[in-house]
């Protein structure tokens, strides 16, 4: 019976975990592109590798995303700070 509920709520979280995941016209409205410009960032690796691809549609957890928004925003700052990007 234990065995039983595991399950179940394994098989929950991951349908939670799978409801969440963004994809490409998610990523549009997130920053307001057309979904050719998000095609044209996942070509240029603007955007991090998906989590996942099924049937040919890329999948992102939210939180990859954020950590690349994280890690592209600091490294602005932090060559602004240092002087590395011109005006």
């Amino acid at each position: 019976m234990g065995g039983s509920q595991f399950s179940t709520t394994a098989e929950g979280q991951m349908t939670k975990q799978l409801k969440n995941l963004l994809r490409d016209a998610h990523l549009s409205e997130r920053y307001d592109r057309t979904p050719r410009t998000i095609n044209r960032w996942k070509r240029e690796k603007i955007l991090p590798p998906p989590d996942m691809t099924i049937e040919g549609f890329d999948y992102w957890y939210p939180e990859t995303i954020e950590a690349n928004e994280r890690k592209r925003f600091s490294a602005k700052s932090s060559g602004e700070a240092s002087g590395l990007v011109s005006s």
